[in-house]
């Protein structure tokens, strides 16, 4: 992390080096939630990344708060007839 930010980056080619204004990692959908609704009153975009696996920099944006989605990695309700 800078002061300008924190560069980040896709796990494969390492060819999408972006410096995002913060990364927020939720722990709950509560907390992905809130993330949203502060980044819509500040006018602001976010980005959302889970694996970082995608090799044509759509995860990221410069300059914008990035969700990291690693944290919610359970399935909380499935219903296998829907």
């Amino acid at each position: 992390m800078t002061d300008r930010g924190v560069l980040v980056n896709d796990v494969h080619a390492q060819l999408n080096a972006t410096l995002v204004r913060r990364v927020l990692r939720p722990a709950s959908v509560a907390d992905v939630s809130a993330a949203v609704l502060a980044a819509r009153a500040a006018g602001r975009a976010i980005a959302i990344a889970g694996g970082r696996h995608a090799m044509g920099g759509q995860q990221f944006g410069a300059g914008i708060d990035l969700l990291d989605m690693t944290g919610l990695d359970r399935v909380l309700d499935f219903d296998p007839e829907r």
